[in-house]
């Protein structure tokens, strides 16, 4: 089905383009654990020296190269374009965590819990979105689309087989290098919100796929 390309679809890409590194960051910030995904980039900045945001562009190029490598023919220029979307997520991401709230930190538990909770729900909403507009997808939501495609299992099989994946890289990295230890409380409060509140969002956004 051909795509409609309109100016308020446009915008609220470019601003959920933007919301979702920012409520990533905040969950970072939070520091009481997140997503695996998010949190591996945090255990391994100081271990590799490279910053939070270039290796998640790092981790989402590795991504594409999974499509890439299992579509072959059928990987087309939507596809290519995740490249420019790990970059710039990377780089965004980057002068979020390090600029924009280089500064910012949070000392009560309580407002920590709350910070993971908003940012979770902000994220959420800014993810179902852009799954609505469908302009271009995520490099690890496209690589758990191919990969559940081409094993005949369901998305969630290949999704979760990433957290797991993360979640043992950085155990090794704690346990071997002495890695900070990223997986606490709000891994498992962000396993259990965060699908919920991406399928939520996914129902109240669905008109915008059409507009």
């Amino acid at each position: 089905m051909k795509k409609s390309f309109t100016l308020k679809k446009t915008l609220l890409f470019l601003a959920c383009f933007f919301i979702s590194p920012f409520a990533r960051c905040l969950a970072l910030k939070a520091n009481i654990g997140t997503g695996a995904y998010s949190a591996i980039t945090k255990t391994l900045s100081p271990l590799i020296n490279l910053k939070i945001g270039t290796i998640g562009a790092c981790l989402n190029i590795m991504c594409i190269l999974v499509e890439l490598v299992i579509l072959k023919k059928d990987f087309k220029l939507r596809h290519f374009l995740q490249f420019f979307f790990a970059m710039a997520t990377g780089a965004l991401t980057n002068y979020i965590y390090y600029n924009l709230l280089g500064d910012f930190h949070v000392d009560s538990y309580i407002l920590k819990v709350g910070l993971l909770v908003v940012s979770d729900i902000v994220n959420s909403f800014a993810v179902a979105t852009l799954l609505n507009i469908d302009y271009v997808s995520t490099p690890l939501g496209g690589a758990c689309h191919v990969v559940s495609t081409a094993l005949k299992k369901p998305y969630a099989f290949a999704r979760q087989g990433v957290d797991i994946i993360c979640i043992i890289v950085i155990l090794i990295a704690v346990f071997f290098f002495h890695g900070e230890l990223t997986i606490r409380e709000g891994t498992i409060i962000n396993a259990l919100e965060f699908g919920p509140l991406v399928d939520f969002w996914l129902n109240k956004t669905k008109g915008l796929s059409d507009k």
